[in-house]
């Protein structure tokens, strides 16, 4: 397969397309959405499959590229624990965009984001046991029994 040709191979409603990008590397991609496929006549004569695919999911090859420079797998011949790991790498890739996400909004410095929440969080709590503490005081002060009364009969009631 000569570089920068493609392969489509139609079934029902999918269509796989084999892109070859690099000498050494052919791309593969099963699509559900693409039924028909163009192909740019000029340049790399990339498909539409694989340019959408950059386009929605950070290139192609940038889930291979990470898993093998933060591998988290070990040699092991049973297929769960191999599933596993490859949720996990998965699990990992997401995290650090997501991570990358929330720098991008303006959360540069993880040491304001958390003093920040950690303010809101106090002043979320302090409201509350601010009302709790006026919901007792106003039962209180409408009890008709003072506080010694009330002791009293706590001690009564501990005698018997």
């Amino acid at each position: 397969m000569a570089r920068f040709s493609t392969k489509l191979y139609k079934s029902n409603n999918c269509t796989l397309t084999i892109y070859k990008s690099t000498p050494n590397k052919k791309v593969l991609l099963l699509s559900s959405k693409h039924k028909y496929v163009k192909i740019e006549e000029k340049g790399k004569c990339i498909p539409e499959t694989i340019a959408f695919y950059n386009n929605t999911k950070v290139g192609v090859h940038m889930t291979d590229q990470m898993t093998r420079k933060y591998s988290t797998k070990s040699k092991s011949n049973r297929w769960p624990v191999q599933v596993f790991f490859n949720i996990l790498e998965l699990a990992a890739i997401n995290a650090s965009i997501l991570y990358k996400q929330t720098l991008e909004k303006g959360y540069r410095d993880k040491n304001i984001y958390f003093s920040w929440q950690s303010g809101r969080l106090a002043t979320e709590y302090r409201d509350i046991h601010e009302q709790e503490k006026m919901e007792s005081m106003a039962t209180t002060s409408a009890d008709p029994t003072t506080i010694s009364e009330r002791r009293k009969s706590n001690w009564i009631l501990q005698k018997k």
